[in-house]
């Protein structure tokens, strides 16, 4: 049970579409929380609601369907439509290997934590975050421009007040950044630079060996360099990664994170890291992919410590 949770328009789609590449469509369940809505675009707009107030969503349903999916049990979910703000039909869904919990919401409350074995939040910086959310509603959710930047800054109350907080509940805070005057030479050149990123690992879960690809002294190293910091007022261990890691520094990277999934290592797609420029082009990024490793990395040590615990309970 994997929780990925963040703002709208933090990357939630493009990071797990690398757990699509590692294990297989077919034994991936990916349940969005935007089906919770209890209102639609139009309704939200006449009740001046947004869609990041719990009061919006049925978080009580939520919370029901997830434990029933944890137990591995079917459930009729509801279904929300972005392209149109409108309810469709509910839909059946079945568990599988591995369920993908992702929303605005999968953190909000203690019963939904519990359920979860890995919990991850995506926590870019503010700008690349609003430059995304722009992108992909305009492209793919037929809004305009001026739309969106309203609903921005409608949200700003609701987010500080029940988005954010979520974050103290992760086990993996995922932040993407920019690099200086990065928008400035996307505007002058179309530049294809990949982010740097910080992946912040909480010590709610064990540390991942990173031995032959990253210094002990915590000097850089092909782009890599792990640091011993506190994110809100707790110890972590931060993964940084350059923006401009080389492809050769990421593929050692790469091979590094697979020796810690022996069991899959024959699944390893020829690539992954992909995500959609401007919201239609498909390109591919070192950081990303090595994101997306790590998280996969936690789902397999996930699957084995319920193993473990499983095959202890018979004996």
């Amino acid at each position: 049970m994997l929780a990925v949770g963040g703002d709208s328009g933090t990357g939630k789609t493009t990071l797990t579409r690398g757990i699509y590449e590692i294990f297989g469509e077919e034994n991936i369940l990916n349940v969005c929380l935007d089906d919770y809505h209890t209102l639609d675009r139009e309704e939200r707009e006449h009740e001046r609601i947004t869609a990041l107030n719990p009061i919006a969503n049925n978080i009580q349903l939520m919370e029901e369907h997830v434990r029933h999916l944890r137990e591995g049990r079917t459930v009729v979910k509801p279904v929300y439509d972005h392209s149109t703000g409108k309810f469709g039909e509910p839909e059946v869904v079945h568990p599988c290997p591995v369920v993908i919990i992702r929303g605005l919401f999968p953190l909000l409350t203690h019963k939904l934590r519990s359920m979860f074995d890995v919990r991850v939040w995506l926590d870019p910086e503010d700008a690349l975050k609003y430059h995304w959310k722009l992108q992909r509603d305009v492209a793919q959710r037929g809004y305009v421009v001026e739309q969106v930047i309203a609903q921005i800054i409608h949200r700003q109350d609701d987010l500080r007040q029940f988005i954010l907080p979520q974050a103290r509940h992760a086990d993996i805070i995922v932040r993407f950044m920019t690099s200086p005057n990065y928008f400035q030479k996307r505007r002058a050149d179309g530049a294809d630079e990949s982010l740097p990123v910080r992946l912040i690992q909480r010590r709610t879960l064990p540390p991942i060996d990173l031995a032959g690809v990253i210094c002990e002294d915590d000097a850089t190293q092909g782009g890599l360099r792990q640091l011993e910091e506190h994110y809100q007022g707790e110890p972590a261990t931060v993964v940084e990664l350059d923006g401009g890691v080389q492809a050769e520094a990421a593929r050692r990277i790469e091979d590094r994170l697979w020796e810690h999934m022996e069991s899959h290592k024959a699944l390893r797609p020829p690539s992954i890291g992909e995500f959609l420029e401007d919201g239609r082009t498909a390109r591919r990024s070192h950081p990303l992919a090595i994101a997306q490793l790590l998280l996969a990395c936690r789902v397999v040590a996930a699957r084995d410590a319920l193993r473990a615990q499983a095959e202890e309970a018979v004996v």
